[in-house]
């Protein structure tokens, strides 16, 4: 095949950069726009374009492209001689989603995908508030970080071909470890897994029986209980521990209570109850939501560096480590049932990226993570003199 002529691919190496520029930028947009949205910048103005492109390593071209995607949503505005005010904290807030001047058609499908597919109980969470996207504004808030699947950078592990580190056993959509998967990555991984897999047999072997029972344990359980506590409030309390403790900026001791709290809460999760198909699906999610938040927690505190900007973000180990930590967390279950950490050092890039160049080598066992402890008093190795009268007790 003939080469091809200097002349073309001068033009073709310019858009490949164009287009690589563009997606830092909205990575970085990305980042800035959770970290306003959660408080980042309390006093509602954004670092200077230098100071922000050394804090992200990035070009000031990056940072400008970055500014202009959030002026654009906007989440940011420019003011004369301030910088960069985020939209959240100034007196423009808070921030609303505005679909009132869309045309009738276009409100009629959102509704369709938000009050259905997306989530059926929306609906009846404006009807109850009197609100409607025609005539109200609807206020909008972060609320939770993203736990395990597309939704994040998070999920089971797989191949080019959907498969999981379990022969046969395949992962795609939300689940697997495909960064913002969301519905059109479930198509296409769906479609991959299921071209691997036909070559196959089915199987025909026994399951085991008790992994048969502690799956029909964990469905059904709450139907034995009707009385226990309703999901609705175990979810709610379980959320508040991943909003105060899991969220950014994070700690190792905030990480480490919030272990100890998704332990805690194994067992109000299991009394649960529920007396409807609904209700039972949803004491089976908060399960799962549990043993999310649990695996973030710990991954968090097995992670012993700050990265991605708001999503990772150590207080107690601010600085970024790309020699250490340029790597997956593979997390598997231990034969004892505790969870192992392995790291695993992210692979070439297909486009390199100058500021990012993955360090070669073997991956690297953890084990299980140790927490940091906290709201102890330590060892003591005598009974406490009693006070001398008359003094008192710092409050």
């Amino acid at each position: 095949m003939p080469a091809e002529p200097a002349s073309a691919a001068l033009p073709l190496a310019a858009a490949r950069r164009r287009r690589l520029r563009a997606d830092r930028a909205r990575q970085l947009a990305d980042l800035l726009r959770h970290q306003i949205l959660a408080g980042g910048f309390p006093d509602g103005v954004l670092p200077l374009e230098d100071a922000l492109a050394a804090d992200y390593r990035a070009s000031r071209n990056t940072v400008r492209q970055a500014l202009d995607l959030l002026r654009g949503e906007q989440i940011v505005a420019r003011q004369p001689g301030v910088g960069n005010a985020t939209e959240l904290a100034s007196d423009r807030g808070p921030v609303y989603l505005k679909l009132s001047h869309l045309p009738e058609e276009t409100i009629g499908a959102v509704e369709s995908i938000l009050h259905t597919t997306e989530r059926p109980t929306r609906g009846t969470f404006h009807e109850g508030r009197g609100h409607d996207y025609r005539t109200h504004d609807i206020e909008m808030h972060i609320s939770e970080i993203g736990l395990c699947g597309g939704h994040s950078a998070s999920g089971v592990r797989v191949d080019a071909h959907a498969r999981t580190t379990v022969p046969r056993l395949y992962a795609a959509g939300d689940l697997a470890s495909v960064p913002h998967n969301y519905m059109i990555g479930a198509f296409v991984f769906g479609d991959l897994a299921g071209e691997d897999a036909a070559r196959f047999r089915a199987y025909e072997g026994e399951l085991p029986a008790d992994q048969l029972a502690a799956a029909h344990e964990l469905v059904y359980r709450p139907l034995r209980n009707p009385d226990g506590p309703p999901q609705p409030q175990v979810e709610y309390k379980l959320r508040r521990f991943v909003n105060d403790y899991v969220a950014p900026p994070k700690t190792g001791a905030k990480l480490s209570l919030a272990v100890e709290a998704f332990t805690r809460m194994s067992d109000e999760i299991a009394g649960m109850g529920a007396r409807t198909a609904h209700e039972l699906m949803r004491c089976a999610e908060v399960s799962f939501i549990r043993d999310c938040a649990e695996m973030a927690a710990r991954a968090s505190l097995a992670r012993t560096e700050s990265r991605w900007g708001l999503y990772h973000e150590r207080l107690d180990h601010p600085e970024r480590d790309d020699q250490g930590w340029l790597h997956h967390l593979d997390l598997r279950k231990s034969p004892s049932g505790a969870m192992e950490f392995t790291a695993r050092p992210v692979e070439p890039y297909v486009v390199p990226v100058a500021e990012f160049a993955p360090p070669a080598g073997p991956e690297r066992p953890l084990g299980e993570v140790v927490l940091v402890p906290v709201a102890t008093a330590g060892p003591r190795d005598e009974v406490p003199a009693a006070r001398p009268a008359g003094t008192a007790t710092a409050t």
